[in-house]
């Protein structure tokens, strides 16, 4: 069985910015600050980290809030330390229209875990991002798109499910 992984963004998927109302149940309110001594709110889930870690893969931050995720998100959902993957090129601009985070994460992936398949879960991604990384990087490799309305739902860690079903097939 292939050891897949999950790359994490944290405001969409996590913290459900957009969130109110029924898609708040849940959730709390919490003021995450980042090492810069910035404060935010953040809506999380509770049984997210649970849940991420039953999953069995590997989990990777993919998140703005790079190593700040370790500090301020991760302990508010019952996450260990995790790898991080840094913005070196914050390419806003490039000529594929692609989301800026998409070519750091594959060249992250290739080469700090080449061969592995991961499914990246994040809120503003789209079908340009997906076919890149279905190009470039390890079979199986794709994106799960999160509403931050909403957040994850009970319905994804089914797809998450799923997917590392696909993969080991």
């Amino acid at each position: 069985m292939t050891k897949a992984a999950l790359l994490l963004d944290v405001d969409g998927p996590l913290n459900a910015y957009t969130a109110r109302d029924r898609s708040m149940e849940g959730r709390t309110i919490h003021q995450a600050t980042t090492s810069t001594g910035e404060t935010f709110p953040v809506r999380m889930r509770a049984s997210d980290g649970p849940d991420l870690l039953n999953t069995g893969c590997e989990l990777i931050w993919a998140t703005t809030w790079e190593d700040d995720a370790n500090k301020a998100i991760g302990p508010l959902i019952g996450l260990p330390n995790l790898p991080v993957i840094d913005w070196i090129d914050r390419d806003h601009w490039n000529p594929e229209r692609l989301y800026w985070k998409t070519k750091r994460i594959v060249s992250w992936m290739n080469e700090n875990r080449p061969g592995i398949p991961f499914l990246w879960l994040d809120d503003e991604v789209t079908k340009r991002d997906r076919v890149f990384i279905e190009e470039n990087c390890a079979e199986g490799s794709g994106i799960l798109l999160i509403t931050p309305r909403y957040g994850l739902e009970e319905g994804h860690f089914e797809r998450i499910e799923e997917w590392k079903n696909e993969i080991n097939s």
